[in-house]
């Protein structure tokens, strides 16, 4: 009796396991043909649903993307499937992926969930699909490659070599390619090197390269010229122009083969750069104090380059290939460089107002009345941009019939400055037109003073009426 009360027990134990595997086991068989539990794709839950069921889900949550598709120089291209018509289907990765799952595992998902991104297969009319492949820049670049050529070319930007030899796009390739990749679901598409074909050179387009070879060593100069406010390379542009080219543009070589500069091409050059930054005694306009633009024909403030110096050092650093940036040297020289050369710190002497400023970094430090040449006699102060080239004190200033002593001294102009003139009790107004200077400008002491304490040697000087 005890043997079979044992047994008894054992089997009231065990009735609740078998039950318990006999309902693992039906999950199971459950879940052979739906996803099992814990299953996430794509984001939205799948447990106990069908291949169509998740497949219908997935297709209510997904847009359509925009491909993009990468050549091999970087650029970026897109092909948006909206304007396409298209449909999409997960039914053939839903199926592989629910064909791995283990229908008898599904318990181990009760602590690990499993978590799946599917892509759509598209399907999407060829021929308007086919069309906007064609309309991509790299697959026409392939379809209108045309004959192999290699040929060099003058354009404004100096000499460029024009071959489709090398790296052009398989339009074919390309195609076939995309129309895999977009039906398979693929949204970045990379061209490998596989969708672009190399074509052959001939012994004629060998000179061709050769050439260029020679042309391109010429082009690639690195010499840079520092005008003060800007700098002027000497790039392909202008090397370019240097090159000797035919009527059709090809380059003329010598009996060597090497390609022909231009005659005085450095000179040229120079000259352009003269003609386009020197400042010296060439005629410019200046905003004036009252408001207006001055327009001033002559002085001697400016900065002009030393032509001869600078053709003969261009010519010698093109040849050693050298590569820096270069100050060129000047036979008249201003204290700033660039067209821009009067600067921020200046004087400014209105001679129809009679009135004198000194700027110094862009802030009027002094605004003064003051006395210029005397227009009667024909001594009139003339109309120059020159520069301070002197500072004295305690000058006499002498001419016919007069010694005029002076404390402050600053020659701008020749004979002519800018000085104290204590004989005087009155500035301003029209007293130049009757009883005005030799031609100096004549500056109440004070205001004399402290401009002259100022005043570097080589500010410009602006005068006019």
């Amino acid at each position: 009796m005890k043997k079979a009360g044992k047994s008894f027990k054992w089997l009231v134990l065990l009735i609740p396991v078998h039950i318990l595997l006999l309902l693992y086991f039906l999950l199971a068989v459950y879940y052979n043909h739906k996803f099992s539990l814990g299953t996430w794709i794509n984001g939205i839950y799948c447990t106990g649903k069908s291949v169509e069921e998740v497949n219908g889900l997935l297709i209510a949550n997904t847009v359509l993307p925009d491909i993009t598709v990468t050549d091999m120089e970087g650029k970026v291209e897109v092909i948006s499937l909206e304007d396409i018509d298209c449909r999409i289907d997960y039914t053939v990765h839903l199926k592989e992926f629910i064909r791995k799952q283990n229908p008898f595992l599904w318990g181990l998902r009760l602590l690990t969930p499993e978590t799946a991104q599917v892509r759509p297969m598209i399907f999407c009319d060829r021929d308007v699909l086919i069309e906007k492949i064609d309309g991509l820049s790299v697959v026409r670049k392939g379809r209108t490659a045309g004959a192999p050529k290699a040929e060099i070319m003058k354009t404004e930007q100096g000499f460029i070599l024009e071959e489709n030899l090398s790296g052009i796009p398989d339009a074919e390739k390309i195609t076939q390619l995309l129309l895999e990749e977009i039906e398979e679901g693929q949204e970045e598409i990379i061209l490998s090197k596989d969708c672009y074909e190399e074509r052959p050179i001939t012994a004629e387009m060998a000179e061709v390269f050769s050439l260029w070879e020679k042309v391109e060593a010429l082009q690639n100069c690195g010499i840079i010229y520092d005008m003060g406010d800007v700098q002027v390379p000497v790039d392909s542009a202008v090397v370019g122009e240097w090159i000797a080219a035919d009527e059709d543009g090809s380059v003329i070589v010598d009996e060597e083969g090497n390609p022909v500069l231009k005659e005085n091409c450095f000179k040229t050059f120079i000259d352009s750069l003269a003609e386009e930054f020197d400042t010296y005694n060439v005629p410019r306009e200046f905003q004036s104090t009252r408001g207006d633009a001055i327009r001033i024909e002559k002085g001697t403030y400016g900065n002009r380059l030393d032509r001869k110096a600078e053709t003969a050092y261009l010519e010698k650093a093109f040849f050693e290939k050298k590569k820096e940036i270069h100050v060129p040297v000047y036979d008249k020289e201003a204290l700033y460089r660039g067209k821009d050369d009067i600067g921020d710190t200046y004087i400014e002497v209105d001679m129809t107002e009679q009135v004198m400023y000194y700027y110094a970094d862009g802030e009027l430090e002094v605004e003064t009345p003051v006395v210029t040449g005397n227009l009667k006699t024909g001594h009139g102060t003339p109309a120059r941009i020159c520069s301070v080239y002197l500072k004295q004190t305690d000058r006499i200033l002498r001419g016919p019939g007069y010694a005029s002593p002076v404390k402050f001294w600053m020659p701008v102009y020749g004979n002519i400055g800018i000085h104290d003139a204590s004989w005087r009790s009155q500035f301003g107004g029209g007293i130049y037109k009757t009883n005005g200077s030799h031609g100096c400008i004549n500056t109440p002491y004070d205001a004399m003073k402290t401009i002259f304490d100022e005043v570097e040697v080589g500010t410009p000087v602006i005068m006019f009426y």
